[in-house]
């Protein structure tokens, strides 16, 4: 059946009358609020920094809107449809982590073995056990300790790919800041080494590969990496960054694997029906079992999100203002540079959504609260407070001391955490150094979470322990601390050295989404970060 751009499609089979008698069939009537939340998301797009979004939805199968909201670009008249090409950025991890099991289950990749002993050539910084360490497994799960430094600009020719992890001169390249396995830490450079893993091991180059056999058998037709191909068909969105436009480029081949496609709303939902129910066209039951196996603790809310493999899998949703525990949620969102994107599931319920926006870090929370209420709302459990993320006061001595960077080239330097009147505060001699500002105050948001301020937002840094109580490492997404036993100095730099410490900082902090302000237990769980 063709849809009708710019309606609600409410499918044959859903009556108006009945429908609230029926458990898991869609309260048709709420729907109209979905529809105004995306509207009135696109209504200003000179302050939200949104004119376009595309969304999807479906419940137990059936799709019950499918629609574009607003104009391309802002100040432009074209309207957004189903078809109309955004970026998809990080909701193609899932898709890369498919295509690594899918090799498995051929024999072609083992993804318990290390990477080392299966790619030629392949190069990285770092002691030769933690080379050995690091497993395809482990990269997709976001625990193989490879710094996410990957540049979205970089040259988007296929071979670059390869290129970038066969090259013998490792400062050129992420290294690794920790032991694989030890904790979950989010990386693009884990993902853009499991999908030169999956060109090496597939003879085919990634892109192509992913188009022939894992997009392919989803029906993802729009799917492209190819931003000329992308300007030449007409129907795409121009994104927005700060009030800059941002046309469709040909993202570096070595972020690709982790977030560098293009595609519709219409292929983003078959992903994301996919994720709710899988399909055996593309990846084996059992293989799709383990896609969605939790892996490790995000320790980001507590143990409420985990990480599976290319995706986040919840023990709750929410509407904002009530919590619903014990509800499995499977998703996903990506942002890159004037274009955000959303999967989101919850396959008890039957239902499954995606959305995509030419915004930066574009707040989807809202609206799908809105469209989860309207649709399978009345099936929920019963609302429960939110869970309490304070630490507790006997926790905070446990931080004390020293830690510092294994990597050859720092990124934030060395640390001192020192406890005071009940607070954590936070030294950092290079940053001192370089001129940079940071909040001195370690601001709580979890048992071992805390917000810290760099260069005026905050991020969220996470204690780790192995044995004892005290904590071994800081994580945090460009950098880890390793406690050590003294204060290690502040490594000499030229000026030019710091120009470019300076720069790199910067760079890398601007891909990274901030915490939520303020930093409450609500926001934590609803807000993204």
């Amino acid at each position: 059946m063709k849809i009708a751009r710019n309606t609600i499609n409410l499918l044959t089979g859903f009556s108006m009358i009945a429908v609230l008698a029926q458990p898991g069939v869609v309260q048709a009537q709420t729907l109209a609020d979905v529809d105004a939340c995306y509207n009135d998301m696109v209504a200003n797009p000179a302050t939200s920094g949104v004119s376009g979004v595309a969304v999807a939805i479906s419940v137990n199968g059936n799709t019950v809107l499918r629609k574009g909201y607003g104009v391309t670009s802002i100040g432009g008249s074209q309207p957004v449809q189903p078809t109309t090409r955004f970026a998809l950025a990080s909701t193609n991890k899932m898709m890369t982590a498919t295509a690594v099991l899918k090799l498995r289950d051929s024999g072609a990749i083992s993804t318990t073995s290390s990477v080392s002993s299966q790619y030629p050539g392949f190069a990285i910084e770092g002691p030769v056990t933690w080379r050995n360490a690091l497993t395809p497994a482990r990269l997709i799960s976001h625990q193989g300790g490879i710094q996410d430094n990957v540049d979205i600009y970089d040259d988007p020719t296929p071979s670059e790919l390869n290129a970038y992890w066969t090259d013998p001169d490792t400062s050129n390249k992420s290294p690794l800041i920790v032991t694989p396995g030890t904790f979950y830490n989010y990386s693009n450079s884990n993902f853009s080494l499991a999908g030169a893993l999956v060109e090496n091991k597939s003879g085919q180059v990634y892109s192509t590969y992913m188009q022939n056999s894992v997009f392919g058998p989803l029906g993802m037709t729009r799917v492209t990496a190819n931003a000329n191909a992308v300007i030449q068909d007409g129907d795409f969105a121009v994104g927005n960054f700060q009030g800059t436009p941002v046309p469709p480029i040909s993202y570096s081949a070595v972020l690709r694997p982790a977030g560098g496609f293009w595609g519709s709303v219409d292929d983003l939902f078959k992903q994301a029906k996919f994720l709710a129910s899988g399909n055996t066209a593309l990846l084996s039951t059992s293989s799709f079992n383990e896609l969605t196996t939790p892996q490790a603790s995000t320790k980001e809310a507590l143990d409420y999100q985990k990480y599976a493999n290319g995706i986040f899998i919840e023990s709750f949703t929410t509407d904002g203002t009530n919590y619903y525990d014990n509800v499995l949620a499977r998703q996903h969102e990506g942002n890159v540079q004037g274009y955000s994107s959303s999967i989101y599931t919850l396959p008890a319920y039957g239902f499954a959504m995606a959305a995509l926006a030419n915004g930066d870090v574009v707040d989807f929370f809202p609206c799908r609260a809105i469209a989860v209420k309207a649709t399978v709302g009345n099936q929920l459990p019963a609302p429960s407070s939110f869970p309490s993320l304070q630490p507790e006061a006997t926790v905070l001595s446990n931080y004390v001391g020293y830690y510092k960077e294994n990597q050859s080239e720092p990124f934030i330097g060395p640390m001192q955490i020192s406890l005071s009147g009940g607070q954590l505060s936070i030294s950092l001699p290079l940053l001192d150094s370089l001129g940079l500002p940071y909040g001195r105050t370690l601001v709580p948001f979890e048992k071992d979470g805390f917000g810290l301020s760099l260069l005026g937002s905050s991020y969220s840094l996470v204690g780790f322990r192995t044995t004892g109580s005290d904590i071994t490492y800081l994580r945090a997404r460009p950098f880890v601390g390793q406690r050590v036993t003294s204060m290690p100095s502040a490594p000499a730099m030229t000026q030019d050295q710091k120009t470019a410490q300076i720069n790199r900082i910067k760079q890398e902090l601007s891909n990274i989404r901030a915490l939520p302000s303020p930093l409450t237990s609500a926001n934590i769980f609803t807000k993204p970060h």
